[in-house]
């Protein structure tokens, strides 16, 4: 696949874009695929996007994707997470904001939310396993969530009654499967 790639962030090859107030563009169909660490420790607010036009851009993620950094990351990108074995396909939102504007898909992938940190899902989305430990949590707005295998949440366990929506933000949007 074709495309461009431009960032004021660290070059390909560095694995960490810390402290940077950024803009990732894509365009032209190109994929970005991460099959090792992606440490986003980004403090501020950074986006990557379709900014050079054409045909959509991807993100695909099959190895795993930690948002670290207390900043918000907004990707606009169709957001593939795919497990291919143990250890990969993995989202951890672990502080700040994760902004998928376009959703994630991965029907063997894993999403997991903790600490105070929280993921924004702007469409229809899936995942294999969930884990929603974040006070924070999700917001879905009008969008459904649907979890392939297992969802865990921050009030699993706790008293007779299971609460898909703890922590869950929405206006019409449900986690189901």
């Amino acid at each position: 696949m074709g495309g461009y790639w431009r960032t004021t962030a660290p070059p390909p090859g560095v694995s960490s874009s810390s402290n940077y107030a950024s803009d990732v563009y894509t365009g032209s169909g190109a994929a970005i695929n991460n099959n090792g660490t992606w440490q986003d420790n980004n403090a501020n607010l950074a986006r990557i996007y379709n900014g050079y036009g054409g045909a959509a851009s991807s993100f695909n993620n099959t190895g795993t994707y930690s948002k670290n950094g207390a900043g918000t990351t907004d990707i606009s990108l169709a957001f593939n997470n795919t497990s291919n074995g143990a250890g990969t396909g993995i989202v951890n939102v672990d502080n700040g904001k994760l902004k998928l504007s376009n959703g994630i898909n991965g029907a063997t992938g894993t999403v997991n939310i903790h600490n105070n940190a929280s993921l924004v899902l702007g469409a229809a989305s899936s995942t294999a396993t969930l884990t929603n430990s974040s006070s924070a949590g999700i917001d879905l707005g009008a969008n459904n969530l649907t979890v392939y295998k297992d969802y865990d949440n921050a009030n699993f366990g706790t008293g007779n009654s299971f609460n898909a929506n703890a922590n869950v933000t929405r206006t019409s949007g449900q986690i189901g499967g």
